[in-house]
């Protein structure tokens, strides 16, 4: 971890900058402030999404390591915000909530938005870029530092983040202020941390930390409210507006009309520049992404490390790495073609639709502005020019109307032919992503060939024969980070999230993890959901977003165990194709996106088969949906196929790796404790592993296994055999319910003699107008 600064001389108060500290009580009041005004204007979502709070040390400004927390967790935050400040880190949360699943050092880009209920003017004195008076009062003011505030300015109702870009752009164009002033995605400092200089306010001459502090509070504000206080401009659709330095909020849509019409083989600085605006603007994954999509067109492959390299050269060259951001695109984007701010904000009208745009897009001075525009969007077809007269924002006193013709500007700039461009994925229409923009990544397994991240894993087996003590047990190797069953060397623990819908919890759930050896602090159980007043069971179809906020609130969770999996699909139809893959499609899109591995047990299918692929039941969906496959199977020996005592765990399917050698283990008791009231001991199954790997695969353990339990079924199986000989024996078709009606005559089940088919291996099915017929091939 970097450390602290040093400071050698003294701050504003007469104490040791080095002892500057910060203030717990100012940080709980802000805090404390900002969650209540937030849960308030997210009530009655069904996801909030989650809160960021950011430290970044003062010295590395591309340093931002986001945490992120629910809304409730405000301890936490306070907790976790001393502790960053007090390591010499500024601390920073933002006037939004974003979706769960960022990852690492993500900070989330507009579209990751959950909900904005805040938006915030910087007031910069020391940067000479103060912020105009605000015309309502801000519902927190936070002093930063002498002479630069943070006004906070609360929605009562959260907006969409499209809604939030566009008011936040209205809020920058009535108070100016520094370039961050209305960005939804940009942090600001805690109230009560301290705010340590950073390289840019050394160079100012800003030499010693200060602590925040919370100057005013108010209340939140309607939208109407809002927009009354800082009225949205209407679009600026003249081809020669000249805004080549304009700073304003730049989400990845607008980026990509921009890039689009700037030439990829612009020269070097150029490249720099740009990439580095795009580093500043949406971090390290979206910006590779963008810029690969735009130099690609003129041939170029960048890679992540040659950006990353280019943007700490430009910082420590001190050559303004850090001012390079929206304004760089638009200067550029402006050079290129004057009229790419007219093509996207008509792809904005379109994305967001009429009534929103309408609402948002109003001028006091002229009345009619909503018509005019919607008018200019609606009369050109695609992306073609259409005529902008009359669009510039109006003068108080209209001109009288003049038939003649304006004259052409001769200082604009010819409109560049439209080049190809990425579409970006509609939010009610098709979604789909370029290849080229997919970063590769490695398998993260947490026990290799067997359980994988971001993936589902299938277990199935007769009743009896230990699945759930399988499961228990790769739970407590992935909490207590116990050795695997091969013998691999365990993980670090990890958290898990299990549903068990057929074990009591108190009598064989917790007794079996004991038993196992699992690290019970690191198993958080799901029981059910509470909706509308009452407990229900989880189920899949329905209730995966509330999944994912708690994957997002438990933190490090590596493994999430369902048993059965049935149990939580609802009242669907497990034979049904369509039905099986509308629930599990969904479950892998979790898996994927919180990068956790899901284990799930299922029941046998109740047909026979001779393949491993067929022992899960229902659909084939199952499996299909499952990148890896296990079965349980008794093991037997011998030609009378005696039973072992021993269950064979062998793998079915294994898409990511090659299938992995077959284990054998047994069922143990183990006295775990004693009962509290009775003082009886109580004793737990769990699994007892074999040392050395078994010979056999798993399609060669279910033809083993498949119907010789004993020598009684063996011989049964025989004589099915030889009844169906007997009457298919004059070589004719025989119609199935026959052949069926007269196995129960003699003692043969339904599932005898369809085996017995299959082992003779000679007969012809075919389907005729009376039904299904069977007939022996000579």
């Amino acid at each position: 971890m970097t450390s602290k600064p040093i400071y050698k001389e003294q701050n504003g108060h007469g104490a040791n900058a080095n002892e500057l500290q910060a203030d717990p009580a100012e940080v709980r009041r802000f805090l404390e402030a900002l969650t209540s005004l937030a849960r308030a204007a997210t009530e009655g979502m069904d996801n909030p999404g989650l809160l960021q709070i950011g430290q970044v040390h003062p010295l590395d400004n591309n340093g931002y390591v986001p945490t992120r927390y629910r809304l409730d967790d405000v301890e936490q935050m306070i907790a976790d915000a001393i502790a960053f400040s007090n390591a010499g880190h500024n601390v920073y949360v933002e006037g939004r909530t974003v979706r769960a699943g960022l990852r690492g050092k993500m900070r989330g880009a507009a579209e990751d938005t959950v909900a904005v209920f805040a938006l915030i003017a910087d007031d910069d004195g020391d940067k000479d870029k103060p912020a105009a008076a605000l015309p309502i009062k801000p519902t927190l003011l936070v002093e930063t530092s002498p002479g630069n505030t943070h006004p906070w300015i609360f929605l009562k109702r959260a907006v969409a983040p499209e809604e939030g870009v566009v008011i936040g752009r209205a809020l920058k164009a009535a108070l100016g202020g520094d370039h961050n002033t209305g960005v939804i995605t940009q942090p600001y400092r805690i109230s009560g941390t301290v705010n340590y200089p950073t390289k840019d306010k050394l160079k100012r001459g800003r030499v010693v930390p200060v602590p925040t502090r919370l100057l005013a509070t108010t209340r939140a504000y309607t939208i109407e409210e809002f927009n009354a206080a800082f009225p949205p401009p209407p679009p600026d659709c003249r081809p020669d507006k000249e805004d080549d330095n304009q700073d304003e909020t730049v989400d990845r849509f607008m980026a990509e009309e921009m890039l689009s019409v700037i030439d990829p083989d612009i020269d070097h600085q150029g490249r720099l520049e740009i990439s580095s605006a795009l580093y500043n603007l949406f971090g390290e994954e979206v910006a590779c992404a963008l810029r690969n999509e735009w130099l690609g067109k003129g041939g170029h492959r960048p890679e992540r490390r040659e950006m990353q390299r280019q943007w700490r050269s430009i910082t420590r060259k001190g050559r303004g790495g850090y001012n390079y951001n929206a304004g760089t695109l638009v200067h550029h984007a402006t050079e290129a073609n004057p009229q790419w701010r007219r093509r996207y904000e008509k792809k904005w009208w379109r994305e967001v639709g009429d009534e929103i745009a309408q609402r948002l897009y109003h001028s006091p001075a002229d009345p009619d502005w909503n018509a005019k525009f919607f008018k200019f969007l609606k009369q050109a077809p695609n992306d073609e020019p259409a005529d902008a007269s009359g669009l510039v924002e109006p003068p108080a006193p209209a001109a009288p109307k003049s038939e003649a013709k304006p004259e052409p500007k001769h200082n604009a700039k010819p409109e560049q032919e439209p080049k190809p461009q990425y579409s970006p994925p509609r939010r009610n229409g098709v979604e789909r992503v370029c290849a080229e923009d997919i970063i590769v990544r490695e398998h993260q397994w947490l026990w290799e060939g067997h359980l994988l991240r971001g993936a589902q894993e299938l277990l199935t087996g007769l009743p009896g024969l230990g699945k759930s003590q399988v499961q228990i047990g790769l739970i407590a190797c992935v909490t207590a980070g116990l050795p695997w069953p091969n013998g691999e060397k365990g993980m670090p623990p990890a958290n898990i999230i299990m549903m068990t819908a057929e074990d009591a919890l108190d009598q064989e759930v917790i007794p079996r993890l004991i038993a196992a050896g699992a690290d019970l602090s690191r198993v958080h159980i799901l029981k059910g959901i509470r909706s509308d007043g009452k407990d229900r069971q989880f189920l899949l179809g329905e209730d995966l977003k509330l999944l994912e906020g708690e994957v997002a609130e438990i933190g490090n969770v590596g493994l999430v165990t369902i048993d059965p999996i049935t149990a939580y699909m609802g009242k669907i139809d497990s034979h049904k194709t369509t039905d099986v893959r509308a629930q599990l499609g969904p479950l892998k899109d979790f898996a994927e996106r919180m990068n956790v591995a899901v284990s799930t047990i299922t029941h046998p299918a109740k047909s026979t088969s001779q393949k491993a692929i067929d022992q899960f039941i229902g659909s084939q969906a199952f499996i299909a949906a499952g990148r890896i496959g296990h079965v349980c199977i008794e093991e037997v020996t011998g030609e009378e196929n005696e039973k072992t005592g021993r269950i064979l765990y062998t793998n079915a399917k294994n898409n990511p790796h090659t299938k992995m050698p077959t284990l054998a283990f047994r069922i143990a008791e183990t006295i775990i404790g004693q009962d509290p009231n009775t003082r009886n001991t109580i004793a737990a199954p769990r699994v007892v592993w074999d040392k050395d790997t078994v010979n056999i695969t798993a399609d060669e353990a279910v033809r083993a296994a498949s119907g010789t339990s004993g020598g009684k079924k063996s011989d049964g199986q025989k004589q099915a055999q030889e009844f169906l000989k007997e009457i298919l024996s004059k070589g004719e078709r025989v119609p199935v319910k026959d052949i069926l009606a007269a196995g129960n005559a003699h003692g043969f089940t339904k599932d005898q003699l369809r085996l017995a088919k299959e082992k003779l291996g000679n007969i012809a099915v075919e389907q005729i107008r009376e039904g299904w017929t069977w007939q022996w091939i000579m």
